[in-house]
Order: C-alpha cells, then structure tokens, then sequence
C-alpha cells in the first residue's frame, strides 16, 4: 500500500484550507523562520524559489531577506497560489509538482522548502529535480516531517482502534539516505521536536482540520467518525496531558543541501581541419554552459577574413562567441588580432607587418582568463598545428595557456585518420585532450553511424555530443546535442 496521500487529494484539502490556513499556522511559521535562520550567510540568490509556498508568508520575508533576488513561488494546490498571488513577495507564481518543477535547468540559485516535501511519495524524484534546477553552487533549504510527528494521537488512535487515523511520514534514515545519494552536498541534515500544546481534543483537531494536514492517508476510514469512538479518542488522549495542555509534538527534519560548485574551468577548442565548424561547436559550448547557470567567456586571440566596418575590423567567429559570453566584454578583448584578408593568419599578420608572438597572444588570452568566468573558450584557428609567427604553431600557445583542450571533429569522409592524429598530437604536446565533438558537415557521409564508434573507440576522451548536419544551425540547436558533465576536468 502506498504510504503517502495521493496528490489530487493533498491539493484540494490544502486548497480547501486556504482561507483559514494562516489563523493556525504558529507550527509552520515556527519552523519556517528556523529554516531561514540555517540559509547560508553568504548566499545571495538571483533567483529563488519557494517550493510548497502555501499562502506565501514565507515568499514574501524572501522577498524581504533577498530585495536584490527574483522570486518565484510554486504550489500543487491551486487555491493557495490564488490566496499568495494577492499577498504578493514572488514575481511568478505557478502551480507544480515537486517531482516535476515546471522550470528550466540551472534556473535557481536558492530552493526553499518549509513543511511541504512530506507530501510527496518520491522524495528521490524531489532530490533529483532539485539537483537539475539548483544552478552550480546553489542550495536547497528544506524542512519536512518524519517518523513521530502526531505521535500522541496516533497511539490514541490505536487505543480505540485499528485504522489509519495519523498521516503516515518517512523515517530518519530514509531521509538520510536519500540525501546521501542525491548528489548533493549535505550541510546540515538534523532532527528538532517542536511540541505545541491544545486545551482539549477538539482544539486540536480543528486545527489540523484548518491546516489542510488532517489525515489523508490511504487507508483512512471512510464516513463520519463516531461519537463514541471520538469520546475514547477524548479519554485516551487525556492520559498524556501535561500542565500546558494536551501534547502534541512535531518532529521536523531541517535539511541544507547544496550542488556542487564548479570552479572556474577553461578550454582551448581546437579542430581536424578549417571549415568543420569549429566556432558553431565552441558557441554551442558556451550557450550550453549559460544554461546551467555558468557565467561564460570567450577569446579568439587571432582571426583573418574578417570585415571592415565602422567599428574597425570584426570576425563572424569572434562575434558568434562574444554573443554566447554572459560577461560583458569588448570585441578588441575577445579578438585582440583581427585581419582582412581571408588567409592563413600568419600570411595575413606578415603582409599587416605584426608579429605573432605565443607571449604577446598569452597576455591577451589571460586578460580573458581572468575575468574570472566559470567557463572560458579559447579558440583556435583552422587546426593543431596552424603556424604563427617564426616557428610557432598555435599548438605552443596551448601549451604556454596550460589549458585542456576540446577537439571538434568535422565527420566527413578522412575524418578518423585527421581525428586520431589530431589527439596524438595534443596529447604528445602535453595537454590534456579532456572530449570531442563530432560535428556532422557531410550530410552524404557513408557509414556514419560505424565512423562514430570507431571515433569513440579510438579517441583517449570522452565524446561530449555528436551534432547532426543542418544547412543553417544556431548555438541553441547545438547546445540541445551537447553534455559538459562528461568533460574531462
């Protein structure tokens, strides 16, 4: 039998009480302030949200803790978010599932969760939405019930009979063990007792009954409870009063949560040859990069072909990673060395009389470097071995940023041969080669799907996407066929 009240159900009687929810609520605001009092002193959210909002008394001191952050606010019971909406404190509001939140990846740097989780069947589900929609670093803040809440009344029950008369809810070591495994950093895992005490029985009931958390449990008798069971119910529970009335304890488990923070990370993006799409890959990166919530930077330290405008010298390429950066950057920082002519670039910084210097290119890359960014491109021109000026390849500036390197490989027909030399090449010049991209520029090439398992079998990286051939694509597209967890760090 299901151990938990089925949703439809917690929704309507959570809906039913919306009215009189706040009068009775001592209990939650209680635990709620508690919660917020364990939120990291550090953290300053630009988005929050309160999962299980109820009326929204907690959205709005959010609101008040965090004046600089957006709030949203989310509740399966669609009669509490008409009550909240009015009230105010968040700037959306929705109707969701804490199993299946109705926002993006990497949208929230805050969860916040007071007495509302005990409801849901999957607590995993819970964990595993949250690790998906908390951006890296972010935090879930939640408080729920377990195992002894209502304890005083459901050993009355069983005095008088047999039924489920107290909502049932999840052990410690449930709770525990699910945090553990979820992926997420536990801060703070404990148990408190919050103890309220009621003049008699029907003060007691009527306020669970106002609440919405009267029980609704399956296996919940059906019909009206009668008098005479009610007046043992009365007697029993009046073994257990105290000088304050009669008792009725809470136990509440505060959880502080958080994804992993990922440091700042950057990557030379290099290719088998010119013309596989390189910078559509390395713009899909960063895009993919920004939707889960990572501030983006990108250098292009030298570039030919490029057009004269009234700004001076711009690149498509360079423009379509300055595009996907979240920084704010200016175009000279991003392509310090631009050029007309659509040749080599060491042939075009020759014929301008500029010297391409590996030092001189490093002290560019690195005003990039350190912007600080959580996740920083560096793109190549054309493949490894580009020549710059003298005897200096492309491949030296690499070594001298002693960054990993993503390889882009154009599938076509050769691809494998100038693959496997390509990631020999890196990895004898002493970097790690930490993914590949296959990115599909012959829509005509034979056995694609047995080019793409040899590539795989035979690259000493992890493939992070394979990107299907599409006449005209944008960094979007590309992002949807892109995964950064599989990136070699």
């Amino acid at each position: 039998m299901n151990t938990h009240p089925d949703k439809l159900r917690v929704a309507a009687s959570f809906s039913r009480a919306a009215d009189t929810y706040d009068s009775v609520a001592q209990l939650q605001r209680d635990v709620g302030r508690q919660l917020l009092w364990y939120l990291p002193l550090h953290l300053k959210p630009e988005r929050w949200l309160d999962l299980g909002c109820g009326t929204g008394f907690f959205s709005r001191a959010l609101a008040d803790w965090y004046p600089q952050g957006e709030g949203i606010a989310v509740d399966i019971a669609e009669g509490m978010l008409q009550h909240a909406r009015l009230l105010g404190g968040a700037q959306a509001f929705a109707a969701g599932d804490a199993e299946r939140l109705p926002l993006r990846d990497g949208s929230c740097d805050l969860i916040f969760s007071s007495l509302a989780l005990q409801w849901c069947a999957d607590f995993a589900a819970v964990l595993s939405e949250a690790q998906r929609v908390l951006r890296p670093g972010g935090v879930l803040a939640f408080s729920s019930l377990c195992v002894g809440t209502l304890q005083e009344l459901r050993d009355s029950w069983q005095v008088v009979d047999g039924f489920v008369h107290v909502n049932r809810f999840r052990c410690v070591e449930d709770y525990q063990a699910l945090c553990a495994a979820s992926g997420l950093q536990i801060e703070r895992l404990q148990v408190r007792a919050h103890r309220l005490h009621y003049p008699d029985l029907r003060n007691l009931t009527h306020s669970l009954k106002a609440l919405g958390a009267h029980n609704l449990n399956e296996g919940r008798p059906a019909g009206l409870t009668g008098r005479a069971r009610l007046r043992a119910l009365a007697d029993a529970y009046e073994q257990r009063r105290q000088p304050e009335g009669l008792p009725c304890t809470y136990q509440v488990i505060y959880g502080v949560l958080q994804k992993e923070p990922i440091m700042s990370a950057a990557y030379f993006v290099t290719g088998t040859d010119t013309e596989i799409g390189k910078t559509t890959i390395a713009a899909g990166l960063l895009c993919a990069a920004r939707r889960v919530g990572l501030s983006t930077a990108a250098a292009k330290p030298v570039a030919s072909g490029c057009q004269l405008t009234t700004e001076g010298l711009r690149n498509d390429d360079a423009l379509a990673l300055l595009a996907q950066c979240s920084l704010p950057l200016r175009y000279d920082e991003v392509n310090p060395l631009a050029f007309a002519p659509a040749i080599a670039p060491h042939l075009a910084a020759r014929d301008a009389g500029v010297a391409l210097e590996v030092p001189a290119l490093q002290s560019a890359v690195r005003v990039i470097l350190d912007k600080g960014a959580d996740f920083t491109l560096v793109e190549g021109a054309g493949g490894w071995r580009v020549p710059l000026g003298g005897r200096a390849t492309l491949a030296d500036l690499a070594r001298a940023l002693n960054i990993p390197v993503i390889l882009v490989v154009g599938v076509r027909l050769g691809c494998i041969n100038h693959a496997l030399l390509s990631a020999e090449a890196i990895v004898g010049d002493g970097l790690t080669l930490a993914g590949w991209v296959a990115n599909v520029v012959d829509p005509n090439v034979a056995r694609l799907q047995d080019n793409l398992a040899t590539l795989a079998e035979r690259l000493p990286a992890p493939c992070i996407g394979q990107v299907p051939f599409l006449p005209s694509i944008t960094a979007e597209q590309v992002a949807e066929h892109l995964d950064l967890s599989r990136l070699m760090l």
